[in-house]
Formats: C-alpha cells, sequence, structure tokens
C-alpha cells in the first residue's frame, strides 16, 4: 500500500549556540531570583527598561492603489541611510516602587543611572517643562515606598511620557 505524502507547513526557529559556561552563567542569574527560603522574588526593587528599534521606513513596501493612481515616489542613498528610531520605556508601576537605597547590583561597576530616569536626560522628557518634571520627580518620591499609586494620580507621568 502506497502512503500518500502531505505537504505541510513547518517553522523552524533560531535557538541560541550556548557553550557550557554560557549555561551556568544563565542559571546563576537565574537562581538569583530566588530567596533563602526557596521562593522565588517578588521583584518589587527591578525597573524593567523596555528598549525598541525600528526603521522608519522598509526597503521594500507594498501599496495597494487605483488604476488612475501613482506609487508614491520613495528614495534613500542606500539601505543604511534609512533613519533608524529607538523608543524607551519603563514600567511606572514598578519605578514607583524601587528602594534605591539598598540596590541588589555591584556598587563598584554600577554607574548610578538609575536615579535619573526622570529627569532631562531622558530624551522622551526633553520637550517637557521644569513644572512637569518636579510633579513627576514628587509623586514618585511619594509613592516610592507604598503601595502603587491610584490611576489618576498617575496622570502627570503619563504626560509627561507623551512628549
Amino acid at each position: 500500500m502506497k502512503h500518500n505524502r502531505r505537504l505541510r507547513c513547518k517553522s523552524s526557529y533560531l535557538r541560541p549556540l550556548l557553550t557550557e559556561d554560557n549555561k551556568e552563567e544563565r542559571m546563576k542569574f537565574a537562581l538569583s531570583f530566588v530567596t533563602k527560603n526557596h521562593v522565588f522574588d517578588d521583584m518589587h526593587d527591578v525597573g524593567h527598561v523596555d528598549e525598541k528599534w525600528f526603521f522608519l521606513t522598509k526597503d521594500k513596501g507594498k501599496f495597494y492603489v487605483y488604476d488612475d493612481e501613482t506609487l508614491p515616489h520613495r528614495q534613500s542613498k542606500s539601505k543604511p541611510f534609512i533613519t533608524k528610531v529607538i523608543t524607551h520605556s519603563i514600567s511606572v508601576m514598578v519605578a514607583a516602587r524601587l528602594n534605591l537605597d539598598a540596590p541588589r547590583w555591584d556598587q563598584s561597576t554600577f554607574e548610578g543611572r538609575a536615579r535619573h530616569f526622570f529627569t532631562t536626560t531622558n530624551p522622551i522628557n526633553v520637550l517637557a517643562t521644569d513644572e512637569q518634571l518636579d510633579a513627576a520627580k514628587a509623586l514618585v518620591q511619594q509613592y516610592q515606598y507604598k503601595p502603587s499609586p491610584p490611576v489618576l494620580l498617575m496622570y502627570p507621568l503619563l504626560a509627561i511620557s507623551a512628549h
């Protein structure tokens, strides 16, 4: 009896090529979040910064046009000249609970930049006024060691990040 073979679509994903040292370092990092009584840390003192890179346009694009329309005229010197944009975001609820006086990181290698996430050194806040920045700093300091602030009080922080 002859079997009918069927063509199917399958996905293949790249896996990291890890050495034994890489595996050991990953295991140490994961175990650093387990407390002495074998419970995972609640991570209230960890801030998560999200950094995304993307290009403003792609080298090839699909456009749906009518017969009497022309395609958009797009030009670039070459692929390396396409503008690349970065966006940063930080979990604000986590940021309000950060304990900067008792950090988890090594003080000999830390540059101290976590203290500046609501200052004008952050490109997101360059267009914010000094009054908005002062209000955001006061809100973060007020709720630093308390439960998360109500959503209505988060408006000054969200207004600054929208700039």
